[in-house]
């Protein structure tokens, strides 16, 4: 399995009232980091949507990959790091794939880091 799909254009923005996307693989694990909040207009529907891309990527790792990835929530952040895997690397990859969608409508709301690989 590959690297994840490149990033969107709004890779590397610097907003700040920025939803921001970062995605490390790591020493056998995949780290996959969200914060912020959206200050735009939209903020109340792209925050949701990456809320449930997020949320879906720990059910989905835990509940159809039996994996249980660590997890950090607080208010404005997701944090997950999941062992590195060809399940796990699908999914991640998967959810990469649906925050550069939003990135791609929403470039003022969602930035996505470029991914750092070991």
């Amino acid at each position: 399995m590959g690297p994840p799909p490149e990033p969107a254009e709004a890779a590397g923005c610097k907003n700040p009232g920025l939803t921001r996307a970062s995605l490390k693989r790591q020493s056998g694990l995949l780290t996959l980091h969200v914060e912020g909040h959206s200050t735009k207009n939209t903020a109340v529907d792209v925050c949701s949507a990456v809320s449930i891309l997020v949320e879906t990527l720990e059910a989905a790792l835990d509940l159809l990959a039996h994996l249980k990835p660590a997890v950090q929530k607080a208010d404005g952040l997701f944090h997950l790091t999941v062992q590195d895997s060809q399940e796990s690397s699908l999914l991640v990859a998967s959810t990469i794939l649906g925050l550069q969608m939003l990135a791609k409508l929403h470039p003022d709301a969602v930035g996505i880091d470029p991914p750092e690989f070991e």
